[in-house]
């Protein structure tokens, strides 16, 4: 199982968009309905990396959930920094999310394109 790194985070990225569309579907629902389970079945976290996320306020983790699933469904491309040194004792960390994205959809063919780029940075502050 890949760990929480940029590597990691391409392998499973990559892995998930050779999905078909409609396996990548249930991912997406996955990922957005219970983000800390999804992330502990795609990634070997470490218990820091666990607390980080588990210990986040509901609406921290909602969003988390449903900003990757929407760049998942667009197979939009995902970039993940190396997590900053944080040696005891340790400083609070920032987590910075930045979404761009131009999507259309057509009405007539029922199709959807365009993709939502997500990047990822951390702060320690």
């Amino acid at each position: 199982m890949p760990k929480l790194t940029p590597a990691g985070v391409a392998e499973v990225t990559a892995s998930l968009y050779a999905l078909t569309n409609a396996e990548l579907i249930v991912q997406t629902d996955l990922i957005a309905g219970d983000y800390v389970s999804w992330m502990q079945d795609k990634f070997d976290l470490l218990p820091s990396e666990l607390e980080y996320i588990t210990t986040a306020p509901i609406e921290v983790i909602k969003f988390w959930g449903y900003s990757f699933a929407s760049a998942l469904v667009t197979r939009g491309p995902i970039t993940f920094p190396t997590l900053p040194s944080n040696p005891e004792p340790r400083r609070a960390k920032e987590l910075r999310e930045n979404m761009i994205g131009d999507l259309k959809y057509d009405n007539a063919s029922k199709q959807l394109t365009g993709a939502v780029q997500t990047t990822i940075s951390f702060r320690l502050l």
